[in-house]
């Protein structure tokens, strides 16, 4: 049975991996298709297609968004949205702006702590700042000696309400499924046991949500088993992938640690249009 990986980060964003290293990865994972789902981008997609017709392997054109529902964080996944859309092209370049300006002010923050990086050290290690996060700011902090870990990074400065924190824009969770929807896409609703909200799921569902990543990495098996469930309540597609960033980051330890069936991909693009990608 093939296997497929529909959750994956590359330096696109905030991944430790290029997309072809990404591909590269999978391809010796034996898995048949990989979804790049950076953050607030669709940039890594065309050289993930590039790599995947090198390797043989079928790439699902994907992005995540950070969203606020009802003051709650949720991660929506846009699946073949058409990147060329106008709209989507311009808010996820606001986006990215805003990420940009956030670190700068995150920075000016950290030198009040006696903490002196350059934005340069940060640009270096998120693929020339396409999608930056605090990620990026906490691997600079552990690279120049002020950290060990990017967990202490975040419990020091980086964290909601410590010295160098500052809030990141983010879109309603209504908007961004509109968002995906007008751009041709299929909005999914990402890892929802992180968020132990699960009354929000009908309501999403009246509002255009798509599917649920049932199967992740911080789900366990119970809970992979409830959002099935709800799925098929709701008729919500069923999703699943690793999360993938790159060993060393605190995730997955590669690609295909997490996945599901082909017919989960082969229902994605029967409820898009078959998309030829």
């Amino acid at each position: 049975m093939k296997e497929v990986d529909l959750h994956i980060h590359t330096t696109f964003s905030d991944g430790k991996l290029t997309p072809y290293q990404v591909i590269e990865r999978a391809y010796y994972k034996d898995i048949a298709a990989v979804g790049i789902t950076d953050h607030d981008t669709m940039r890594g997609i065309s050289q993930a297609m590039e790599a995947g017709r090198i390797f043989g392997i079928e790439v699902v054109p994907g992005v995540e968004l950070s969203t606020y529902y009802a003051g709650k964080e949720l991660h929506i996944l846009g699946y073949y949205c058409r990147a060329e859309n106008f709209l989507l092209k311009k808010t996820l370049a606001f986006v990215r702006l805003d990420r940009y300006n956030r670190i700068v002010k995150m920075l000016a923050l950290l030198k009040k702590e006696g903490i002196d990086l350059d934005l340069k050290d940060v640009l270096a290690l998120a693929a020339g700042g396409e999608s930056l996060g605090r990620p990026h700011l906490a691997e600079a902090l552990c690279q120049k000696g002020y950290c060990q870990t990017p967990v202490e990074a975040f419990q020091r400065f980086l964290g909601d309400g410590k010295p160098a924190y500052v809030k990141r824009l983010k879109i309603s969770s209504y908007n961004a499924i509109r968002l995906i929807r007008r751009s041709g896409g299929i909005a999914v609703l990402a890892h929802p046991g992180l968020y132990k909200k699960d009354g929000l799921i009908p309501l999403l569902k009246l509002h255009g949500l798509s599917g649920i990543e049932a199967f992740h990495p911080d789900h366990r098996s119970a809970e992979c088993r409830r959002y099935c469930q709800m799925g098929l309540k709701y008729n919500l597609l069923i999703t699943g992938g690793s999360d993938f960033h790159g060993q060393g980051s605190g995730s997955s330890a590669a690609p295909g640690a997490v996945v599901v069936d082909y017919g989960c991909l082969d229902r994605l693009k029967r409820a898009v249009g078959n998309p030829k990608c």
